[in-house]
């Protein structure tokens, strides 16, 4: 069961003992990984693997790795990893390219801003500014910063979920300063 992805016979061929067709199954597809060596203490048989891939940018799809080979690669310093998922959307193809990752941590609470909304922000000290709104007033708050996320940057202290946050204008605002929202 599963999708023709090669013919090799037409119409009027005489059949041999060469094979007509290739018949390829995409519900199950292996995801091979090379982890670099120093992730090793983080990776284990079923462990989740999360990935996302250029043809859906806005999707992450998730795998669990079911072998770890047990020789490091010296040239590289990366072991192969080989994660199983389910393609139960068929989304994915074989050959597709995909960029992932594995958790390292338990996930904790985190929100995502976007880089507009800082002031400043230094990820060496993992740190940023941002001008929060309460009550019609601005106030500019310290917040602690994880990394960066694409257009984004990934605060995990300072700022509370639903809380609002200005994104235009920050450098015209002061400290303190009574705002309109429209």
């Amino acid at each position: 069961d599963g999708y023709i992805s090669m013919r090799a016979v037409s119409k009027g061929d005489l059949a041999g003992k060469d094979p007509l067709f290739k018949v390829v199954d995409l519900s199950v597809l292996d995801l091979t990984l090379n982890v670099p060596a120093k992730y090793l203490n983080y990776i284990k048989t079923g462990s989740p693997v999360f990935f996302k891939s250029d043809s859906f940018p806005s999707k992450i799809f998730e795998g669990k790795i079911s072998f770890i080979n047990p020789v490091i690669d010296p040239f590289s310093d990366t072991i192969k990893v080989i994660a199983e998922v389910k393609n139960t959307e068929n989304l994915l193809k074989s050959g597709l390219f995909v960029k992932g990752y594995i958790r390292k941590k338990e996930p904790y609470p985190a929100i995502l801003i976007p880089k507009s909304a800082f002031l400043k922000w230094d990820l060496n000290d993992k740190e940023g500014s941002i001008f929060v709104l309460n009550d019609g007033v601005v106030h500019l708050r310290n917040v602690k910063i994880l990394d960066i996320y694409g257009d984004s940057l990934i605060v995990i202290e300072g700022l509370k979920q639903n809380e609002k946050y200005i994104t235009d204008g920050i450098f015209l605002l002061r400290d303190g300063e009574k705002v309109e929202t429209k």
